[in-house]
């Protein structure tokens, strides 16, 4: 297996957060809780808080917290649009910030988010309106689905947690992003020679040197490939299990499974 090459996410060029965000600490003051909203902004973008406090010295009312007890700040949602490509306020509030996801908003701060994003995207004034029964309906299912996927998530955080056995069924695609490609993928081997011509008896007497050149390829491509997040996230989920008896089983013959515990 060759040497792995991490790449930091952006923002993640930082390896002692609690140094690194006392020094922003002491770089920076913006008012009565600096240092809490310094930390947060540390927290959410790491080494590109630097740009989101460059947003706030835009405005006069960008670095004032939307709610007292919260940390939160309108440049955030002007970063978000300039670096981030959101396109709606959904996105915004769900999966960029998740603050949607961590309590109920009041709707005089959603329309100020709205109106800050509306702004840059161009908006009509009905798009701001977050009164709209077309907005709120938008928001509700979002909120809606959040809910949902956070209770099958605990279910089966619950299950885990009571696991003794843990065996992981993925499909092929799990290793499509290591660049080793499914049967099926469009304009891979699969499209181009038929399946029963490489995963058949029938197929193997008829032309093993096919069979044998294809999956070779496939073993040389598996042989310089590196597990991708999702293979490190299954590793870390094996890892963390601490139980005696642990198996993966990646369907695509690539060679990827978690060490061993």
């Amino acid at each position: 297996m060759p040497a792995v090459t991490w790449d930091s996410l952006p923002g993640g060029e930082l390896w002692d957060y609690d140094r690194f965000a006392r020094d922003a600490e002491r770089r920076f003051k913006l008012g009565a809780h600096s240092d809490a909203l310094i930390r947060y902004l540390v927290s959410m973008y790491g080494t590109r808080y630097v740009e989101v406090l460059q947003w706030a010295q835009r405005e006069p009312h960008f670095s004032d917290p939307l709610l007292p007890d919260e940390p939160w700040i309108l440049a955030q949602a002007a970063y978000a649009v300039h670096e981030e490509m959101i396109l709606t306020l959904n996105d915004f509030l769900w999966r960029r910030t998740k603050w949607a996801h961590l309590r109920d908003l009041p709707e005089e701060v959603v329309k100020r988010i709205a109106e800050t994003i509306g702004h840059y995207l161009s908006w009509s004034s009905q798009d701001r309106d977050v009164s709209d029964p077309g907005v709120q309906n938008g928001v509700q299912k979002a909120s809606a689905l959040m809910k949902i996927g956070k209770k099958v998530l605990d279910k089966a955080s619950a299950y885990l947690a009571k696991a003794q056995r843990l065996c992981v069924l993925t499909g092929a695609g799990i290793s499509a992003e290591s660049g080793i490609k499914t049967f099926r993928e469009a304009g891979g081997s699969g499209k181009t020679i038929r399946l029963k011509r490489l995963a058949t008896p029938e197929g193997f007497a008829e032309d093993p040197k096919l069979v044998w050149e294809f999956y070779n390829a496939r073993r040389k491509a598996a042989d310089v490939a590196v597990p991708n997040a999702a293979h490190v996230a299954l590793a870390r989920l094996e890892l963390g299990l601490h139980r005696k008896s642990k198996k993966s089983g990646p369907s695509n013959g690539n060679g990827f499974r978690a060490p061993d515990a």
